[in-house]
């Protein structure tokens, strides 16, 4: 992907985002910061280890939601950041910065490709 100038790297962003949007309707993530919540009170649970396979089992949902919730949060917010930095540098058109943006939004798709791999691979996230 070659960007030619700060206005079509700000509508790449805006397309990201749009797509980041768009793979996060469907995975029902309040629901999963809800349950990431449940399972952090149960794991501060005073007799939590009492039973070790629960605990266990609990801990491992609990990581693997945290993983899951973060990288959405984090590509998100990534994404909100440069679209800010591109609205902020339009006017000065500076070439290392467009090419340090253009390289970040490149990363971002990739991450994102990936990701929407794994959806499309792995069985439904729908709760």
């Amino acid at each position: 992907m070659r960007i030619s100038g700060m206005d079509e790297l700000l509508k790449a962003i805006q397309h990201f985002l749009d797509r980041v949007k768009a793979l996060q309707a469907p995975l029902h993530l309040d629901e999963k910061r809800s349950r990431s919540r449940e399972l952090t009170e149960a794991m501060n649970a005073p007799d939590f280890w009492k039973d070790r396979m629960r605990a266990e089992a609990i801990s491992r949902e609990a990581a693997e939601l945290e993983r899951w919730l973060s990288f959405w949060d984090s590509i998100l917010q990534r994404g909100s950041d440069v679209r800010a930095i591109v609205e902020a540098d339009q006017e000065d058109q500076s070439i290392s910065m467009r090419t340090e943006l253009e390289n970040e939004v490149k990363e971002l798709e990739r991450e994102l490709d990936e990701k929407e791999l794994e959806l499309f691979l792995s069985e439904p996230h729908d709760g």
